[in-house]
């Protein structure tokens, strides 16, 4: 699947270098596409209600590729405002969880030698990989309104803009490796493989829900051969719930729902040309990153991706 980016990112400058005209920003376009998304999910995660043991859960959701199907609407509403919306679709084909489990089980006495204080306690690590079930999925919503000026040279039109939008990452893991920690809060450890296969689930579920308002700008430039290329720039804040629905035997954990608030960027880059008779083609690449830190629970989401929609003007 890795190389699909190369081959969206080849048919993107193909078309760029094959046809020419720029759409007119007076008019509607409609467009419905196809592309290519690499994301990359980190959350930790502390124990903060266990004095004896501490433990953390470190979870890295790594080269989650996704293929994307979506629509698009942009276009002048009135006079005077820009507006542009739309929504994408996506199935995850391919993952992988790394999941890091530490547990501290710490003696209530401290030593004193010639190396300073330190204190006594039983120390467990257990690092496993799984891939993604198959069955996971992303959805993205972005709506937004602004108002554009000629900015600058002859060709150039800047828009502020403020936004809604609302994302979501659906993961379900199969659990070929898995983890258990006993429960046994004074002689905790871990068990992994065989081990631990009778007492935890096949499978496992973590859901991400990102939603907020956004500020930024777009810029399109009519170039003298009458190519349009346009960026698009948002500022993004926030709430973000997490869920995770697991059995690695602490109850924190396997059980964990809350919403925090978040924020994080999203770039947009791209270039469009008319075909004949309306329809045009549009490339472009995107990039995000948006984090949400707080004690004990920290969220990070990356993601890169590459697409080409056809457009119809009206």
């Amino acid at each position: 699947m890795k190389n699909l980016v190369t081959k969206l990112a080849l048919a993107v400058a193909t078309a760029s270098s094959s046809y020419t005209g720029a759409i007119n920003a007076d008019l509607y376009g409609f467009e419905i596409g196809v592309g290519y998304r690499q994301d990359s999910i980190l959350w930790k995660m502390e124990d903060h209600g266990a004095v004896a043991p501490h433990v953390e859960s470190d979870l890295h959701f790594k080269d989650l590729e996704i293929v994307v199907l979506g629509a698009r609407f942009k276009g002048l509403l009135g006079e005077s405002f820009y507006s542009r919306a739309s929504f994408d679709y996506g199935w995850i084909v391919d993952g992988t969880l790394r999941e890091e489990l530490n547990i501290e089980n710490r003696h209530d006495t401290t030593h004193f030698d010639h190396n300073g204080v330190f204190t006594d306690g039983r120390y467990s690590k257990a690092v496993v990989h799984n891939r993604e079930s198959g069955n996971s999925y992303v959805w993205d919503f972005n709506l937004a309104f602004g108002v554009p000026y000629q900015f600058g040279c002859e060709g150039l039109q800047i828009a502020p803009m403020i936004g809604f939008s609302y994302d979501r990452q659906h993961i379900k893991i199969r659990n070929k490796e898995n983890l258990w920690a006993h429960p046994d809060r004074h002689f905790s450890s871990i068990e992994t493989g065989d081990h631990a296969h009778n007492n935890c689930k096949s499978k496992s579920t973590f859901k991400t829900s990102w939603w907020g308002p956004w500020i930024g700008f777009d810029l399109s430039y009519v170039s003298d051969n009458c190519w349009t290329f346009f960026g698009e720039f948002e500022l993004h804040g926030g709430r973000v719930e997490r869920d995770r629905n697991s059995s690695i035997g602490v109850s924190f954990f396997d059980r964990y729902d809350r919403t925090k608030c978040f924020w994080g960027t999203t770039t947009r880059l791209g270039t469009n040309y008319v075909l004949c008779d309306n329809w045009y083609l549009e490339g472009a690449i995107s990039f995000s990153h948006w984090c949400s830190t707080s004690h004990r629970d920290d969220l990070y989401w990356s993601s890169g991706g590459v697409r080409i929609d056809a457009g119809y003007l009206f």
